[in-house]
Order: structure tokens, then C-alpha cells, then sequence
């Protein structure tokens, strides 16, 4: 094959960018080499195949230099020259397309150039530009201070400060408030990220300087309350460090909102963050936040926001987790329906085995045991929250279905997994031991071995935090009847 490194990047191009690509190959601007331009075009008869045996290197060689014998080191240097032609090509795509980049480069080099009257105008052009965004957050205040901070040297470069009147209107503070606002949202964003993943995985982190920006923005609220790309930002840090049903309703309030002037993708992040904290309160025992978290996610699909963007696919995670919160509300029909409705925008590696949990988990709700056994065998386990659900989605089963010997293996273990599994969250690793000791004693009740009575075992399980707590009720009430 010929380097990994060129196909690799080849293989995530369309069609139409190939062909673009293509023209920057043949431009003399950006290459000259004759060699090149005949892999490219040997690459564009076999782009729909990348994996073919047609792009071995001696053999691409012999297709595009008939009769010459089989050169590996002029090979390996065109395969490299395309493989620079590709990267540029991308990263000169990406400065074209992204905000204001084209023009702020030409903005610095005017400057420089001291051409005022076409820095003036380019000026007006990129601010034009930037009051069209539709939300202001990062992107919007970074670019906002670029252009103060040119407009600044312009300032300085042309005014003459003979006397007071020669003091004009020009506000020399906007650069900094500009650069301020961009630093809060940005920094902000990465601490929700660090303390984010405190409440998913057993890590801990030590934000500098947390409590000085958030007392700065409570001190100077009248400034920052129109700007809910940050007042957002600051209830979410404030939700992950307290878990204040507050912050999460102020959260709730305003990502629902979509008359607000936060973007699609901070509107994304905000929803999926605060269906975390709905998932964590449900562990910890609050069924009322489980229903909390489903009217979310019925928005999310309502209106699209079921992904950052339009390109990516839905994560296993979300879409296992959904299913596992319709079935527990017995939201069935409306979870069979968004089953099928994602199943196609599931990455094609895991896709299968997402749909086959999800399926699973809707037929064990409608008491369809052997069908849900069916679909969990297809289930390849993938990482470890999907294992867990796995086994306690296998442990109701063998449960229901009377295979009393095969349970008693599964909760073992997975009573080992738990404790075992560094990677766990401390709750989450909690409810689901509580459940398999639940669940444990619940056999020995069905199989009257009089070691667990069943009052007993009805208020240990009213006050023990567990996962599926409705469904333990339910088999106890089973065995009353």
C-alpha cells in the first residue's frame, strides 16, 4: 500500500473535495512537480476504493512511470510531496472557511503596510461579518478584540496628540473588554469540561483561580446578565461544584430557551450537561430527576439538537441512555420510536450493538424475555458503563426466566467487575453493588430459603440507593401474589 499517512488523510476527503484538492495539485502556485500531479490523478481513478490493490507502490509506479524500473526512494518523495500538498490544502480550506481569518490576515499585513484608507475599509468589512454571527460567545469576542486590537494600532500609528482636541470618540478599553469576555467563556468552558469528568470518572483536578472569576462575575452582574453564553457557563461550573437543584433550573430555563442568543453547539453542551446531572440525582435516589432528564431529551429530539453537528453521529452513550429512561417512565412507544429513528446515525462500528441493547431493554419492559435475551447475545461490549448495563439489563433476564444458576455466576461477576473497575464513578459504582445485593436476596426470598424475610426486604430496599429500584419492586411484589 502506498504510506498510510497519505491515504489516511485521502480517505477523509469527499468527492467534491478531491476534486478541489485536485486543483490545487495542478496550480504551479502550489506545486510544480510533474510526478505528483500523476499520482494524484492515479489516486482519482481509484478514490472510490482506497483499500485496493491497485495502490500498492511498485504497482502504482509501474501504471504511472511505464518502463522505468521501480525507484522506492523517488516513490517515497512524490508520496511525500502529495501528502504536504494534502495538508496544506486542508489547513488552507480550514483558514478560508473559518470566521474572519482571511481578513484579519490581510487587516495585520495592510497595517504593516501603512495603506490606512484599505485597512479602514477591510475594518468595516470583518466587523460587518462578525455582527452577523447569530451568538456571541468565544468565536465572536475573539474576533471581536482582533479587530480592536488592529484598530488600536491603526490609532496609534496616525493620531497626533498635539493638544485636547486632537482626542477623538475612538473607545480604547473595547480591545480589553473584548479580550476579557473571550478569556471568561473560554476558560470556563474548560473547567466545566475538568469538572465534568470528576463526576464521571474518579479523577480531581484544581482549577486556578475558579473562585476569583466567579466572585468577579457575581460582583459585576449588571455588566455580564445580558450575556448568556457566560451566565450559562457560570451556573453549569456552579452545578457541577455544589449539585444546587438551583443552578440546574437556571440551566434548565435557559438552554430550553431558544429565543436566547446562545449558539446551536453551547446549547448543545448545556443540555447534555445537565442531563448528566439529572442521570447522577437519579443514582443517588430521585425519581423525580429522572423525569427531569426525559423532558430534555424529548426536546433535544423535538428540535434536532440530539448532536453537536449535523455531520457527527449519535453516541451510544446518549442513545442506550435514553432507551433505559423511557423504559423506566414506560414511555415504550415513544422510546421504540427513537430507536429507530437514530439507528442509522450511530458510528457503523458500534451501530449494531447499541440497537441490539436498545431493542433489548424495550422487549424486557414488554415481558418479551427470550426475544431480549436474543438481541443481548449480538451486543459487543464496548467500554465499561456499556458493560454495566449490560450485565444488570442479563441479570433481570435470568432473573425472569427462571435460570436461577446461570444468575448467580452473572452476579458474581459482576459484583467483581464493580469493585475491580477503577474507571467506575464512586455512585454509579455504589447503586449498581446495592442492586446485585438487592438482587441477591431477592433469589434467596423467591426460593424461601428463610435467610431474608420478605418485610424485611421491602424497607431495606425503600431505603437503599440502587438501580432499578421500580423493577425490584415489582418481582417482590410478584412473589406476594
Amino acid at each position: 500500500m502506498l504510506r498510510s499517512g497519505l491515504l489516511e488523510i485521502l480517505r477523509t476527503f469527499s468527492l467534491k473535495e478531491y476534486r478541489e484538492f485536485g486543483e490545487y495539485v495542478v496550480s504551479p502556485f502550489f506545486n510544480k512537480n510533474e510526478a505528483v500531479i500523476k499520482l494524484y490523478d492515479y489516486i482519482r481513478l481509484n478514490f472510490s476504493d482506497m483499500n485496493s490493490d491497485k495502490l500498492v507502490k511498485e504497482m502504482v509506479f509501474s501504471e504511472i512511470f511505464p518502463n522505468v524500473e521501480y525507484n522506492d526512494g523517488f516513490m517515497r518523495t512524490i508520496m511525500f510531496n502529495l501528502t504536504q500538498l494534502a495538508e496544506d490544502y486542508l489547513a488552507y480550506n480550514n483558514y478560508k472557511r473559518t470566521g474572519i481569518n482571511e481578513q484579519l490576515h490581510l487587516i495585520k499585513v495592510l497595517n504593516s503596510r501603512n495603506l490606512d484608507k484599505h485597512v479602514n475599509k477591510s475594518i468595516n468589512t470583518a466587523t460587518e461579518k462578525v455582527n452577523k454571527y447569530d451568538h456571541e460567545d468565544e468565536s465572536y469576542f475573539l474576533d471581536m478584540f482582533l479587530i480592536e486590537k488592529e484598530k488600536n494600532v491603526l490609532y496609534d500609528r496616525t493620531k497626533k496628540l498635539l493638544n485636547k482636541k486632537d482626542i477623538t470618540e475612538h473607545d480604547l478599553t473595547k480591545e480589553a473588554e473584548y479580550l476579557i469576555r473571550f478569556f471568561f467563556i473560554h476558560i470556563l468552558k474548560r473547567y466545566r469540561y475538568l469538572l465534568n469528568r470528576e463526576t464521571v470518572m474518579n479523577m480531581k483536578y484544581s482549577p486556578e483561580f475558579l473562585d476569583e472569576i466567579l466572585d468577579y462575575i457575581a460582583k459585576n452582574n449588571e455588566k455580564y446578565s445580558n450575556l448568556p453564553s457566560l451566565t450559562g457557563l457560570v451556573s453549569q461550573v456552579q452545578l457541577l461544584r455544589t449539585e444546587d437543584d438551583e443552578h440546574f433550573f437556571r440551566c434548565k430555563s435557559l438552554y430550553l430557551d431558544l429565543d436566547n442568543s446562545i449558539g446551536r453547539g453551547e446549547r448543545y453542551n448545556g443540555l447534555v450537561l445537565i442531563s448528566g446531572y439529572c442521570t447522577t440525582q437519579h443514582y443517588k435516589g430521585r425519581t423525580d430527576m429522572l423525569k427531569e432528564y426525559f423532558e430534555i431529551q424529548k426536546f433535544r429530539v423535538k428540535h434536532e439538537i440530539v448532536k453537536m453537528n449535523k455531520n457527527e453521529y449519535v453516541t451510544t452513550v446518549y442513545y442506550t441512555g435514553v432507551i433505559t429512561a423511557a423504559v423506566l417512565l414506560n414511555e415504550v412507544e415513544w422510546g421504540e420510536m427513537f430507536i429507530n429513528k437514530y439507528k442509522n446515525e450511530l458510528h457503523p462500528e458500534s451501530r449494531d450493538s447499541a440497537y441490539n441493547y436498545a431493542m433489548a431493554r424495550i422487549r424486557e419492559k414488554q415481558k418479551k424475555y427470550e426475544e431480549s435475551m436474543d438481541y443481548l447475545k449480538d451486543v459487543k461490549l464496548e467500554n465499561v458503563f456499556y458493560k454495566v448495563n449490560v450485565k444488570s439489563l442479563m441479570s433481570k433476564l435470568y432473573y425472569s426466566l427462571g435460570h436461577i444458576n446461570q444468575l448467580t455466576d452473572q452476579l458474581d461477576t459482576y459484583r467483581k467487575f464493580l469493585k475491580n473497575d477503577e474507571l467506575i464513578n464512586d455512585d454509579f459504582r455504589r447503586v449498581n453493588l446495592n442492586y446485585v445485593k438487592l438482587l441477591t436476596d431477592l433469589v434467596k426470598l423467591k426460593e424461601n430459603t428463610g435467610r431474608v424475610k420478605a418485610d424485611e426486604f421491602r424497607k431495606k430496599l425503600e431505603e437503599t440507593d440502587t438501580i432499578s429500584k421500580s423493577w425490584l419492586f415489582e418481582k417482590l411484589d410478584e412473589l406476594g401474589k
